[in-house]
């Protein structure tokens, strides 16, 4: 093969030239483009990550919150507490459900049977009542007298006991 001359390199130059420019330039759109598509995607995720915070907000935290309320007395800082124990979570069925600390639903013993916990108010008060750790940090049921179940902490163990008897005035107090 013979080398090419001068004016032949030249002239290969020259018409390799324009085309050099036209890629330059597309490539510059097509980094300019994948900028705007990385914005785009940094501004959608960064909607999406708020969406999912919100969903869970009403979806779970709401709700938890709400029933810890029901359940502990100064439930924000018994949530805390009861966070290092217990947490709530969403079940493969999507309800919510109570779990220990390793991540297994808690289940209450009821006439020798064991079920999981119900996300109700009353089940999550019997189970952490049952389990003692958490009589500190619970709220009393506001039930008393001859009506209040047994197992509430209002319950002072005393049924069928005598009141006291009262002591009237004797005939000596007053006025003669």
């Amino acid at each position: 093969m013979t080398e090419p001359t001068y004016e032949e390199l030249v002239t290969e130059l020259n018409t390799l030239r324009p085309q050099y420019n036209d890629l330059q330039g597309a490539l510059k759109q097509a980094r300019a483009r994948v900028k705007e598509l990385e914005a785009a995607v940094t501004d959608d995720s960064a909607a999406v990550k708020k969406l999912q915070a919100e969903l869970m907000d009403i979806k779970l935290n709401n709700p938890v919150a709400a029933l810890l309320d029901d359940v502990l007395a100064l439930s924000k800082y018994s949530a805390q507490e009861l966070a290092e124990h217990y947490k709530f979570e969403f079940s493969d069925t999507g309800a919510i459900e109570m779990r220990d600390a390793e991540g297994k639903p808690v289940t209450l013993e009821e006439k020798g049977k064991a079920r999981p916990v119900a996300f109700e108010a009353e089940d999550v008060r019997r189970f952490l009542e049952s389990t003692g750790k958490f009589d500190h940090i619970l709220k009393s049921s506001g039930m008393s007298g001859s009506g209040a179940p047994a197992n509430y902490s209002t319950d002072t163990g005393n049924r069928g006991a005598k009141a006291p008897e009262r002591k009237t005035p004797g005939a000596g107090f007053g006025l003669k």
